[in-house]
């Protein structure tokens, strides 16, 4: 007798276990769920290449060219889902960086 209810209580604090953490739990949710990481990349390395442009290309000139393709892709993708228009945690002066001759 006193085996079915530890095991009756065992199934009821897994079953709030799950319930604990549920879809719908604020423990799985963040506020970093609503950056889209492409959209945040690709602004940051526009401001970087925008306000040192100098640092940026020495970085850019340790990257192998498989490396500056897959840079190039993630701003592809950060500039397709832009057009979308999907906004972007870190908006860039769109002016500032066309007064510096890049894009």
């Amino acid at each position: 007798m006193h085996q079915n209810q530890a095991q009756k209580l065992k199934a009821d604090e897994a079953e709030e276990s799950d319930d604990e953490l549920g879809e719908d739990s604020v423990l799985l949710e963040s506020p970093l769920d609503k950056i889209d990481p492409y959209l945040a990349f690709r602004d940051a390395f526009k401001r970087l290449e925008a306000e040192q442009p100098q640092f940026c290309a020495s970085l850019l000139s340790h990257l192998s060219a498989q490396e500056r393709e897959a840079l190039a892709e993630v701003c592809r993708r950060a500039d397709t889902q832009d057009m979308l228009g999907l906004p972007s945690p870190f908006p860039i002066s769109r002016a500032r960086v066309a007064t510096n001759g890049t894009s």
